[in-house]
């Protein structure tokens, strides 16, 4: 089967879904192919790369608020790791929050799960440390703050959970 393509080595999304999706779907359907191929294999002159398809301005918005919601959920959560690096300790430790960068909306999403975790995890160091040692003169303080970011924590779970009900 040939193609007729745009020459270059990338192509947009439309003309990849127009040039080379619409027709092979159809030559195998109309071949009864479709059910038994599983691979297809590309020769010279097609293009390497398909470009990321054009945003509406819907999906733009909709990113756009994404990005920012996980930029307001990483300063919480970089807020919360250093609350709880300060809980037990004489000396605070240094930081452990990574710098970010810009990157697709999937990759910060990870992102803010990792540290999530790294919070997580920073909690339970604090727990550690406040009972090995429970004659500590300020134990019961250590304590209070604990509940406190427990609380801080719970609070903005249970904010983001109903906003992304109502959204």
């Amino acid at each position: 089967m040939s193609l007729d393509v745009p020459f270059g080595e990338t192509i947009s999304r439309d003309e990849y879904e127009t040039h080379i999706v619409a027709p092979l779907r159809e030559a195998l359907q109309r071949n009864d192919l479709h059910t038994t191929t599983r691979a297809l294999v590309v020769t010279y002159d097609l293009p390497l790369h398909v470009a990321a398809p054009v945003l509406t301005a819907e999906e733009k918005r909709t990113l756009s608020d994404a990005r920012s919601r996980i930029r307001t959920a990483r300063q919480f959560l970089e807020h919360l790791e250093k609350s709880v690096q300060q809980i037990a300790v004489s000396d605070p430790p240094p930081s452990t929050v990574t710098p970010h960068h810009q990157s697709d909306s999937v990759t910060e999403g990870q992102q803010v799960a990792r540290e999530f975790g790294h919070v997580g995890r920073g909690i339970q160091a604090a727990i550690r440390r406040i009972r090995s040692q429970p004659a500590h003169a300020e134990f019961s303080r250590w304590e209070q703050e604990l509940t406190r970011t427990y609380l801080k924590i719970e609070k903005a779970v249970l904010r983001r959970s109903s906003a992304a009900r109502f959204t």
